[in-house]
C-alpha cells in the first residue's frame, strides 16, 4: 500500500497543481490542448524528465549556499556519478559501486563552538528552499502569461515544487527527517554532527581503521538508538572492525544493528543485506547465506547493491558455494574495481579484504 502511495503522490500533485492553475485562469483544458500538436507534448515530456537534473544540481547548490552563509566549508559536491572534491579541485566519475544518493553537497561546520551551538537547519534545508522558490517563480510568471503559454511554465514548476515537498516532509533519511530527528534532543544533533566530522576525515585521507574511537562510544553504551542518525555510525564502525580483520566485532554490530534498529526501514538496508551475507559466509553459516542470497535475487534493490560488491559475490562462490574457479574470477574483478571507488577509505578496507581472501589461494 505504502509503495502505491509513493506512486500515485506525485501523479496526484501534479494533477492537482495543473487543475488549479486552470481554474484560477478560467481556462478549459480541452481549449489549450487544441493550441498544440501531439508532438509537441512528448518534447515537453522529454524536457520535463531530463529538466530533473537541473533542479538536482540547484537542489545541491542551495545547501552549498546557506552552507556557507552559515560558517560552513565544501567538501564534496556530487551529481549523480560525478563528484567534485574541494581540495583536489578535481571531477572524479565514480566507475563502480551504486549511486546510493542522486546528489549531495558534503560541508563541513564550522569549527568554533560546541555542537549545541552549531548551526544546522538552513544547510540541511537549503536544498529544500532552493527547488521551493524556483517552483514558485515558475509556477507564479505562468499567470502573467496567456494561458496556452502559462501552462507550460506550471508544467516546468511541477519537478521543483514536488522536490521541494518531498524532501521537506520528514520521512526515511531525506533533509525534512534529518533535521526533525537533530531537533529533538542535543545528543541527536551530536549524531549529526559526528557524522559530518567523519566525512570530513575521510575528505582528509583519513581511513576507517583511523577514527577515533570517541565517536561509537554512543552504539556500545547503547544511547542514541531511537534515531536514523545512528545508523551511519553502525556501519562506519562495522567497515572499522573489517578494516582491522576483525571479523567477530564486524558480526556483533550487525546483528545489535538489526536488534535496535528498524534496518528495513534505514537508507542502509541493501548494504546490511549483502554485508550480512558476508559474514554469513566467512563464519560459515551456510544455510542463512543461501537464504540471504535467494532474497537478494528477488529484490532489485538488493540486487543491484550484490552486483557491485564483487567481494562478497567472491566470499559467498568460495565458503557457501566450494566453487574455487568462480571465486578467483570475482576476486580478479573486484581488484580491478578498487580505482573506480569515489573514498580512498572504501578503498582501503575493499582492498584489505580482497587480498585477505586471496591469501586462501595462495600455495
Amino acid at each position: 500500500m505504502k509503495t502505491i502511495l509513493r506512486t500515485l503522490s506525485p501523479i496526484i500533485f501534479a494533477v492537482a497543481l495543473v487543475e488549479s492553475y486552470l481554474r484560477l485562469t478560467g481556462t478549459a483544458i480541452g481549449a489549450l490542448l487544441s493550441q498544440y500538436e501531439l508532438y509537441v507534448f512528448f518534447i515537453l515530456l522529454l524536457f520535463l524528465r531530463y529538466s530533473w537534473y537541473v533542479h538536482l544540481i540547484l537542489h545541491e547548490g542551495g545547501h552549498y549556499l546557506f552552507g556557507k552563509l552559515t560558517g560552513y566549508q565544501l567538501l564534496s559536491f556530487q551529481v549523480k556519478k560525478f563528484v567534485y572534491n574541494e581540495k583536489n579541485k578535481k571531477i572524479t566519475y565514480i566507475q563502480s559501486g551504486p549511486t546510493v544518493i542522486a546528489g549531495q553537497c558534503l560541508m563541513s561546520p564550522p569549527p568554533k563552538g560546541s555542537y549545541a551551538e552549531k548551526p544546522f537547519k538552513l544547510y540541511l534545508l537549503g536544498g529544500v528552499m532552493m527547488n521551493g522558490l524556483t517552483g514558485i517563480i515558475l509556477y507564479g510568471c505562468a499567470y502573467l502569461l496567456a494561458p496556452e503559454r502559462g501552462i507550460i511554465l506550471v508544467i516546468f514548476s511541477l519537478v521543483p515544487l514536488w522536490m521541494a515537498l518531498s524532501n521537506s516532509w520528514p520521512y526515511g533519511q531525506n533533509d525534512g527527517a534529518i533535521v526533525s530527528q537533530a531537533s529533538r534532543s542535543a545528543e541527536a544533533k551530536e549524531l549529526l554532527f559526528y557524522q559530518l566530522e567523519i566525512a570530513a576525515l575521510f575528505e582528509e585521507g583519513a581511513t576507517f581503521t583511523e577514527l577515533p574511537d570517541r565517536y561509537f562510544l554512543p552504539l556500545a553504551e547503547g544511547r542514541y538508538l531511537k534515531t536514523n542518525l545512528a545508523d551511519f555510525l553502525y556501519m562506519a564502525a562495522y567497515l572499522k572492525a573489517l578494516g582491522v580483520l576483525d571479523f567477530e566485532g564486524a558480526d556483533r554490530l550487525l546483528q545489535s544493528f538489526a536488534a535496535n534498529r528498524p534496518v528495513t526501514r534505514s537508507a542502509y538496508w541493501p548494504i546490511f543485506v549483502v554485508e550480512s551475507l558476508f559474514c554469513d559466509a566467512v563464519f560459515g553459516r551456510k544455510q542463512a547465506a543461501k537464504e540471504k542470497y535467494a532474497k537478494i535475487q528477488k529484490n532489485l534493490v538488493l540486487k543491484q547493491q550484490w552486483n557491485t560488491s564483487k567481494r562478497v559475490e567472491a566470499a559467498y562462490a568460495f565458503f557457501v558455494e566450494v566453487d574455487m574457479s568462480r571465486a578467483k574470477s570475482l576476486l580478479k574483478q573486484a581488484k580491478q574495481n578498487l580505482d573506480g571507488l569515489a573514498m580512498p577509505a572504501e578503498k582501503e578496507i575493499e582492498k584489505r579484504l580482497t587480498e585477505w581472501l586471496q591469501g586462501y589461494f595462495v600455495a
